[in-house]
């Protein structure tokens, strides 16, 4: 390097700039190696047939392909948990993608993750209905966490275009039978959901049966009326 280069890069600073590339570097060098000694090691763990240990040791080591395949064949526990692992170190918070990875690997849920971007989660939802995500279980408490946020068209949004029947003690567009009981439009509503619901195949003739007491108040209001 010559000596005017060299005072070109003193007076403006060029040489922190590569001693911060070569930090990076060594840094980028460490984790590659760190990576290579676990791989080395689950070899090793695998050739005694340790696969609980080499699964833990990929993990720490956030080797997740290999942490992955080994889970499956460790126990369906060791997957669910694995996934997990994989989605919350691999994922922020809220992300609908970390949220459809859980309901995957049917794990657990975290429901105050899913609240601030509820219509991105139930797209995903939807667009994965077939996709072997099991029970109503991330709808539901999508659902249910909206409800208590006070949303409540948002809840039954969910609940409806979940496969599960609408909540039994909820009407469309009311809070619950009780509070709803003279909301007339309210109980409309919930008709027309109730006849669709009925249309489906395989449908539970008894989903609805406790709604036939909101239909009659409403006969009994008009009949008054009139």
């Amino acid at each position: 390097m010559s000596a005017a280069l060299l005072e070109d890069r003193a007076q403006t600073g060029s040489f922190s700039n590569d001693v911060g590339t070569g930090g990076a570097l060594n840094a980028g060098l460490g984790r590659t190696t760190e990576k290579a000694a676990a791989a080395a090691e689950i070899e090793s763990l695998l050739l005694t047939g340790n696969k609980q240990d080499a699964l833990q040791r990929a993990v720490a080591a956030g080797l997740w392909p290999q942490a992955l395949v080994l889970a499956t064949y460790v126990s369906k526990q060791a997957w669910t948990n694995t996934v997990a692992q994989f989605a919350a170190a691999c994922y922020q918070a809220g992300e609908p993608v970390k949220m459809v990875f859980h309901a995957l690997a049917q794990a657990p849920l975290d429901a105050t993750e899913l609240t601030p971007r509820w219509r991105e989660h139930l797209a995903m939802l939807l667009s994965n209905r077939n996709a072997g995500i099991v029970g109503n279980e991330p709808w539901t408490k999508l659902a249910e966490k909206l409800l208590h946020s006070g949303k409540t068209a948002a809840a039954h949004v969910c609940y409806l275009l979940s496969d599960a029947n609408f909540h039994a003690s909820m009407l469309v567009g009311g809070k619950t039978k009780l509070s709803s009981v003279l909301d007339v439009v309210s109980i409309q509503r919930t008709e027309i959901v109730e006849y669709a619901y009925s249309q489906r195949k395989a449908a539970n003739p008894h989903a609805y049966i406790w709604f036939s007491t909101m239909k009659l108040l409403v006969l009994t209001i008009n009949e008054r009326e009139n």
